[in-house]
Formats: C-alpha cells, sequence, structure tokens
C-alpha cells in the first residue's frame, strides 16, 4: 500500500509514518523520501519529451494479506486523502533455495 505525494514540501507525510507502523496486518512501513541528485534521468526519460514527474515522498506500507492493505488503503482514503494518492499492489514473490531443481 502507498500514500503518494507529488506537491513541493517534503515532509508531509513523515506524521504518517505511526500510524502506518501500527495499522492492523502491517509487516514493514517506511517513507520514501526524493533526491534529485539521487535521481538521475533514465535513458528512456532522455529520448522522451518533457521531464519526468517525481513524487516528493511515499509511505510505503508492506502488508502479507491484501485484505489488511485494502483496509487501510480505505482507512487513509477517509481520514487522510487530502495528504496524497493512495494506492494498492500485489506483488507476487517466490522463495527460492540455491541448487533446488526448479
Amino acid at each position: 500500500m502507498t500514500l503518494r505525494r507529488e506537491a513541493e514540501g517534503a515532509g508531509a507525510l513523515a506524521s504518517m509514518m505511526p500510524v502506518a507502523s501500527e495499522a492492523p496486518g502491517v509487516t514493514r512501513a517506511q517513507l520514501w523520501t526524493a533526491s534529485e541528485s539521487q535521481t538521475p534521468r533514465t535513458a528512456v526519460a532522455q529520448i522522451r519529451p518533457g521531464a519526468d514527474a517525481l513524487i516528493t515522498e511515499a509511505v510505503v506500507a508492506e502488508f502479507l494479506r491484501l485484505p489488511d492493505a485494502t483496509a487501510f488503503a480505505d482507512r487513509l482514503a477517509r481520514e487522510h486523502a487530502s495528504l496524497g494518492e493512495i494506492g494498492v499492489y500485489s506483488h507476487l514473490c517466490s522463495l527460492h533455495r540455491e541448487g533446488a531443481p526448479s
């Protein structure tokens, strides 16, 4: 689940970290902030007209179960929608042991 902000004035989402960290079902919460010096233009961006839009910050909360992520996103939409754009993403991962048959 992400809460992304594109507006100027980074730091507005820092207050959401305790809320995200204590959400039911959350396994990890992080605050990401953009740095122009650490975000070089990609090769694709260099050939496209216009500049890429970068977010200034994002709260990224990871959940093991989709219903927990969706419930938290719904709560944020009700209580904090003005802070930024809210999204829920599904990530499929696999456990692989080195040397095991595929």
